[in-house]
């Protein structure tokens, strides 16, 4: 490499470096948002402001968010160690939050509109849930 290649390449891991210490502050700052929203959803749940129904949802979308945040952060923190880009965690959130969507969805009127909306959300989970599967078997078989 040239001189100012290599001065480039040592500038730009540097940055990069940066950009993932931003990036997991960032996720440490929304994991605690998360965390004090889980609360919250308990606190409305248990004192009757919102219906059950309502609040158990509300707590489960709170729990996937901070499920999602902790395996960013683990995947982040493996990153920092060496390991590669995991995309078997984007796929795995992409697939509860579309569960997450699907049961919602499930539990307000039905109608025509909704059974086709619950019917493409069915589908995305199916798609989502091969293409995880695909990885997960492809990374078996290199081991």
């Amino acid at each position: 490499m040239s001189k100012y290649a290599k001065i480039l390449f040592v500038f730009a891991k540097r940055f990069s470096e940066i950009i993932d210490f931003a990036i997991l502050g960032a996720l440490v700052i929304v994991a605690s948002f998360v965390f004090v929203l889980f609360g919250y959803d308990i606190y409305k749940v248990l004192f009757n402001i919102i219906p059950f129904e309502e609040g158990i949802v509300a707590l489960l979308g709170s729990l996937l968010m901070l499920w999602a945040v902790a395996e960013l952060m683990n995947e982040e923190i493996k990153h920092f160690k060496g390991a590669g880009f995991a995309i078997t965690v984007f796929v795995s959130i992409a697939l509860a939050a579309m569960i997450r969507k699907l049961l919602i969805a499930s539990l307000s009127e039905s109608g025509e509109k909704k059974a086709m909306e619950l019917a493409a959300y069915i589908f995305v989970v199916l798609v989502l849930g091969i293409v995880y599967w695909l990885i997960k078997k492809n990374k078996q078989q290199e081991i």
